[in-house]
């Protein structure tokens, strides 16, 4: 069995579901266990800031809790880093791109 675990976004029920590979176009999550974090990465270009914020943010939700592995139905990925292929947001401004809270106090 392969050690590569990879999920993709689903914007119609906004979640992560496991698939065999990365496909040309969408979101995808995928688990780098030796690196210990998930990495975050979309294929198509077409794909809204909108839709990316809220793919990244359970992203980012799944590598604080990890996820259940349905083949093995152990959860992997607890604590690891969410780590971004392409950061798009360098150029935007500070408050757009922290958590409400983080700013919002």
């Amino acid at each position: 069995m392969s050690d590569e675990f990879i999920l993709q976004w689903e914007p119609s029920n906004q979640s992560f579901h496991p698939v065999a590979e990365i496909g040309q176009k969408g979101i995808f999550l995928e688990l780098l266990k030796e690196d210990k974090a998930w990495f975050f990465k979309y294929s198509d270009k077409d794909i809204s800031f909108i839709q990316r914020r809220t793919a990244l943010r359970r992203a980012r939700e799944i590598a604080k809790v990890g996820i259940v592995n349905p083949a093995t139905g152990a959860r992997i990925g607890v604590g690891f880093e969410c780590k971004e292929e392409i950061d798009p947001y360098h150029d935007l401004p500070g408050k757009v791109t922290r958590a409400e809270h983080e700013y919002n106090k």
